[in-house]
């Protein structure tokens, strides 16, 4: 008679998955034995690996994983995407906090000038360090590990005239926990410079950008 149960709370799950993915975003459930994690290719639009995942997911617990919106879709003006972390059992009250959030956002010119001289000219002490991730992108790295970059992408001239101004640029950021029990912060932030870039370069592959952006060969390495 306990089977019966089980298989239609299996079933209820796999509808409700479903559902979530017909809406238009997603939530995942990684769990981390000792020998590894498995994951979706399609989780965070497919920037995270496996090792990623088990980097910033603590011994005993799972992650989860949510998203909505792809950087890819041109009438998307955001993205999102987070990873948090859970007691194995499920019991959020025990633990649950923020592992990892990545975010793409349009800008127009007015966020693109306020965000570079934001970042150029002061925010002193806190003023954050510049990351190279090609000559079509800024980058920068804050103290708390944060990552973000800002990317140009051209659109063609829409079909219908448009009384809004253009959002040429893309602002990534990702961010995360600072503490883990089995990975150094160093990497961690490297972790978060890789999701950016690989963002970017999914934009870059998929937009078609008119300007032709043009990315490093690879994520710059986050300092020590």
């Amino acid at each position: 008679m306990a089977e019966r149960p089980r298989r239609r709370r299996a079933l209820a799950i796999a509808l409700g998955a479903a559902v979530l993915a017909g809406a238009g975003g997603g939530l995942w459930y990684w769990n981390l034995p000792p020998t590894g994690i498995e994951t979706p290719q399609s989780a965070c639009w497919g920037v995270l690996t496996q090792e990623d995942l088990r980097a910033v997911t603590d011994e005993g617990y799972r992650s989860t994983g949510s998203q909505n919106g792809s950087p890819t879709d041109r009438a998307n003006t955001g993205a999102f995407c987070n990873v948090s972390e859970q007691d194995l059992d499920g019991d959020t009250r025990g633990r649950a906090r923020g592992l990892l959030g990545i975010n793409a956002l349009r800008e127009d010119e007015y966020g693109q000038k306020m965000k570079t001289e934001a970042e150029s000219g002061g925010w002193a002490p806190i003023r954050p360090v510049s990351l190279d991730f090609g000559p079509a992108a800024q980058g920068w790295y804050f103290t708390n590990g944060t990552v973000q970059l800002m990317l140009r992408c051209d659109e063609p001239p829409p079909a219908v005239a448009s009384s809004l101004p253009p959002r040429p640029y893309i602002k990534i950021t990702v961010y995360g926990s600072q503490w883990t029990d089995r990975t150094p912060l160093t990497r961690l932030h490297q972790i978060r410079a890789d999701a950016a870039f690989r963002v970017a370069q999914v934009l870059v592959r998929d937009q078609g950008c008119t300007n032709d952006p043009q990315l490093a060969a690879r994520a710059p390495a986050v300092p020590s």
